[in-house]
């Protein structure tokens, strides 16, 4: 008994190399934001928290799916707080004394340290742009 091939129709096609494209799409995103959390690792820790500024370090990974969802947050409030505030990534895998020193546990986990560099709040998870600006203001960051 011979069964007959089966035919794709036109619009089957053209939905399945929409998901491939959306899949890609997504693959590529998530490159750029993993290269752009990689980079962001290369700042210099030695001094932080900074003295005389605020400061916030963002504990993380590159391969954790909310600290690579934070990433463009932290790359943009880095910009954006240029010379008002010390804004960090730090991977814990690298970073391994920092980590220990902050007893990080869970990650993302954001420290933010007071003008004086005393702790001043810290959250663990994922947090968005507007609540990061809040505890930036709260700490007299303009």
């Amino acid at each position: 008994m011979h069964l007959p091939m089966r035919e794709e129709s036109p619009e089957r096609e053209d939905g399945m190399i929409k998901k491939w494209l959306v899949l890609g799409l997504v693959v590529a995103v998530l490159s750029g934001i993993v290269t752009l959390h990689a980079e962001a690792s290369k700042d210099d820790l030695s001094a932080v928290p900074a003295k005389g500024k605020v400061t916030l370090l963002d504990f993380g990974a590159k391969n954790c799916m909310p600290c690579i969802m934070l990433a463009p947050i932290i790359e943009q409030l880095k910009k954006q707080y240029d010379g008002k505030a010390e804004i960090h990534f730090v991977d814990v895998r690298k970073h391994r004394d920092l980590t220990q020193k902050h007893r990080i546990r869970s990650i993302p986990t954001l420290v933010f340290f007071d003008e004086k560099g005393n702790e001043a709040y810290r959250h663990i998870g994922f947090l968005d742009k507007y609540f990061i600006e809040k505890k930036l203001k709260d700490l007299g960051v303009e």
